[in-house]
């Protein structure tokens, strides 16, 4: 509801179209008349609201995330929007900090969460960012916000369940103000790293990688600082692989090090993308044995149907394997998920 009233005043003021969605997951009989407040608050403010429901619904938090996201991301596009607001808060980023470090994350995952960054639902979500105004604010605040403004919420009780990994950490942490705060300060300095090499990276993606019409790249790493080439080989596998997912990490810290310490050329697969090495140049493109046709407008993530494309000349036979069936109407994403990721790496 904070995020409502925000987001309220800022599209008044900015004038700005502003759309309300609530998601209801279908894994709660309350959900509907959740969305039913959230709907009848988003009138009273002269804002549109529509309520996004999950057609196959599974008790899994990964599954209901992914759902989630797809959903808005889809609603996004139909409404011809680019941006999605969410309402995380500070306490949601320090909660995300303990779990991934109880996991053994690195210290790009205990960053958190950024200011905003690519919607993670792809091909759903492609062009469509995600921003987080709320997330210097800690929840308590929020509440007091709203307490002050005569607002009301509800609470989901999922909240309340101990099941979950997040809740538990919730816990201890109203039991420990102290710790919330120090905690909050220790991810400022984790950010500000995040966000210089977030800007590193858009600047070597800028003049060191190429997107070819058949879907393949070519990376030239010489001039990307050693530090940071396993995020940057994870940017450009995932482009050519039309994936939304992450590469196998330990494999991944392999093919860095190796690359760092100037090793054999090598060919691999990785992620779902084939990897050609020559010293620190890189051509990376679909690995041919995992295609597969996606959503109707999208095929394997990668190409968009578009009755104005010119037919797509292949650079050589194993690109040739990778493209749709048909010799023309598809255009290839590469290059504007090249150019998007660049814009998200600096809004970070």
């Amino acid at each position: 509801m904070a995020l409502l009233a925000f987001a309220a005043e800022w599209a008044k003021a900015t004038s700005r179209e502003l759309a309300v969605l609530t998601v209801d997951h279908g894994l709660r009989a309350e959900a509907a008349e959740e969305a039913t407040f959230v709907a009848a608050e988003a009138r009273a403010l002269g804002l549109d609201h529509k309520t996004l429901k999950w057609q196959t619904p599974a008790p899994a938090q990964a599954k209901a995330r992914r759902a989630r996201h797809v959903l808005l991301a889809d609603a996004a596009r139909l409404a011809g929007a680019g941006l999605i607001l969410t309402g995380h808060t500070a306490n949601d980023d320090v909660e995300t900090f303990l779990m991934r470090a109880r996991r053994g994350s690195g210290w790009r995952g205990l960053a958190g969460m950024g200011r905003a960054s690519a919607s993670p639902a792809w091909p759903a979500g492609r062009d469509v960012m995600i921003a987080r105004p709320l997330l210097r604010f800690s929840r308590q605040q929020l509440r007091d916000l709203l307490h002050g403004s005569g607002r009301s919420w509800i609470e989901d009780p999922s909240n309340e369940n101990t099941a979950y990994e997040r809740v538990r950490w919730r816990r201890r942490l109203a039991n420990d103000p102290p710790l919330l705060s120090r905690l909050r300060g220790a991810m400022g300095d984790l950010k500000l790293l995040r966000r210089l090499e977030s800007r590193a990276l858009a600047r070597w993606l800028s003049g060191n990688v190429v997107a070819e019409a058949d879907g393949s790249l070519s990376a030239d790493l010489r001039r990307l600082p050693a530090g940071i080439i396993e995020p940057a080989l994870d940017l450009v596998i995932r482009i050519a692989a039309g994936s939304d997912r992450q590469p196998d990490a330990q494999r991944l810290r392999r093919l860095g090090e190796d690359i760092g310490s100037g090793g054999p050329n090598t060919a691999c697969t990785l992620g779902g993308a084939w990897i050609e090495r020559e010293g620190a140049e890189l051509r990376i493109a679909r690995d041919p044995g995992l295609v597969e046709a996606g959503e109707s407008a999208v095929w394997d993530g990668r190409f968009i149907r578009d009755p104005d494309a010119a037919e797509i000349t292949p650079t050589d036979r194993m690109t040739r394997e990778t493209l749709p069936p048909e010799g023309g109407g598809w255009r290839c994403l590469a290059s504007e998920r090249l150019a998007f990721t660049k814009r998200t790496l600096l809004a970070y």
